[in-house]
């Protein structure tokens, strides 16, 4: 594959980490497979001992490092002193965040970690090597921002025009040429509404929702849902977003009700400000 032997590398306990996010794989075919292989070329050539292969899927690199599960047990065995070298295929496999970069790279330089990119000049290695990658982070940092940006204003033309953008579907609705509609258990969804309405309790709706439709929510779930704002239509500032399951009078009513709970329960239960308490 071309790559010289590195004598400043030579033995060291080696991770190899890979990262790919779905959009990426597909574009690109940038497969972790295809990053596993160079990494172990690489490895072969330059006589490291590989330790271990440290893998995230369908992980974008804007996510945290700290918030990827393999780059998070990679960084354990780094503290533990198991890793001496982590060799990636590009710097954008590790992060494109110039702040975010630092906060890992200090854990890496407190156990005396090194890393190298077999497929760019950056490292962490040489003093080259390291004015080469401020470089580069800033660059990619501000690509990732613009990416950001305009992702931001596709998904607001998609709000704009009701259309899903992201994240979970509202139990009681579907999704239907790219909207959402309420499905068949809109019904059970305004029973939860106007249960609570009724009862003001977190718990009882827990156990209505079971004992009559056997289906069972915990409460931080079943709070989320009754600050939904798609269950009276809106979403982002698009007031006609989706077809409403619940009158605007009961939404407001259930919020205000949570609202006054909530308050009622820190002062009640002040260590556990938000926990909701037992027999609600």
């Amino acid at each position: 594959m071309g790559f010289l032997k590195d004598e400043n590398i030579q033995f060291k306990k080696t991770a190899l980490y890979v990262r790919v996010s779905s959009e990426e794989q597909v574009r690109h075919g940038d497969s972790l497979e295809t990053q596993r292989k160079t990494l172990l070329q690489f490895a072969k050539e330059n006589a490291l001992d590989v330790i271990g292969l440290y893998a995230d899927e369908g992980v974008s690199a804007r996510k945290r490092i700290k918030a990827r599960s393999e780059a998070i047990r990679l960084l354990n065995d780094v503290e533990t002193g198991k890793i001496e070298l982590i060799l990636f295929v590009r710097l954008d496999r590790w992060t494109r965040n110039i702040s975010e970069y630092y906060k890992v790279q200090e854990i890496l330089d407190k156990n005396n970690v090194a890393w190298k990119c077999t497929n760019e000049s950056y490292d962490t290695i040489t003093a080259n090597g390291r004015l080469n990658l401020n470089i580069k982070l800033s660059i990619a940092q501000d690509e990732a921002d613009r990416t950001g940006e305009r992702i931001k204003d596709i998904n607001a033309m998609k709000v704009a025009k009701g259309e899903v953008i992201s994240g979970t579907i509202p139990f009681g609705y579907s999704i239907k040429d790219k909207r959402l509609v309420p499905n068949d258990q809109a019904e059970i969804a305004k029973a939860v509404f106007e249960h609570y309405n009724t009862y003001g309790s977190l718990a009882k709706t827990i156990h209505y929702l079971q004992d009559k439709y056997n289906i069972y929510r915990e409460g931080s779930s079943i709070r989320a849902m009754l600050r939904n704002t798609k269950y009276i239509g809106q979403y982002r500032g698009n007031n006609a977003y989706c077809d409403p399951i619940v009158d605007k009078v009961t939404f407001e009513a259930v919020g205000e009700r949570l609202g006054r709970n909530l308050k009622d329960n820190k002062k009640v239960f002040p260590a556990c400000a938000g926990v909701i308490p037992p027999h609600a």
